[in-house]
């Protein structure tokens, strides 16, 4: 009979096993450069308003044909408005829809936003860190390099606002700790 849990067969490896699973914390959370891009997005839906307080009543006369305004207008206005606020309940919804698991060897993020589902899994190295916070804390797996350029900005892949971030981070490097330990008594 396999020791694999009901609904993990086929996304478990041979002699992996679950140590924890949860879910973040569901309240808002700035990140790291939210405020830069905030402002950036303030500026960006400050460009449509002004073009319609400009354009006035005299019919566009002074912007242009109004197609052109009336199919840039709605972009720059979304952009703007998801950069500014938007994002914010969207990270808060994507959380809801979001599960984790740690296994012996690797973390595992769950998504289920709008019935899109997503599995992602990144290994337990020794780089893993804990970051704690007032509203729970992060696990980082991984960075995510979001350009090409140099000094892009770097994301951080991980369980994001969890309760007991010590607990589970101390479960993670004993896993790596006993994986590590069992390579050094393969290897002569």
């Amino acid at each position: 009979m396999s020791s694999t849990p009901s609904g993990w067969q086929g996304i478990l490896e041979r002699g992996e096993r679950i140590l924890w699973q949860g879910r973040p914390g569901r309240g808002m959370k700035l990140r790291e450069g939210d405020l830069p891009e905030s402002l950036f997005g303030l500026g960006f839906t400050a460009v449509p308003v002004l073009w319609l307080v400009n354009a006035g009543g005299d019919g566009f006369g002074r912007l242009g044909t109004p197609g052109v305004f009336l199919l840039v207008a709605p972009l720059f206005l979304a952009i703007g408005l998801y950069k500014t606020v938007l994002k914010y309940p969207w990270r808060v919804f994507l959380r809801r829809n979001t599960f984790y698991t740690l296994t012996n060897r690797r973390g595992i993020i769950a998504t289920d936003p709008l019935g899109l589902k997503e599995l992602k899994s990144y290994p337990i190295t020794p780089q893993i860190e804990l970051e704690p916070g007032r509203r729970g804390d992060d696990i980082w797996f991984a960075r995510e390099k979001l350009g090409s350029r140099r000094n892009s900005p770097v994301r951080k892949i991980g369980f994001e606002q969890i309760e007991n971030g010590r607990k589970v981070i101390a479960l993670a490097r004993a896993a790596l700790a006993e994986r590590e330990t069992k390579d050094k008594e393969i290897t002569p």
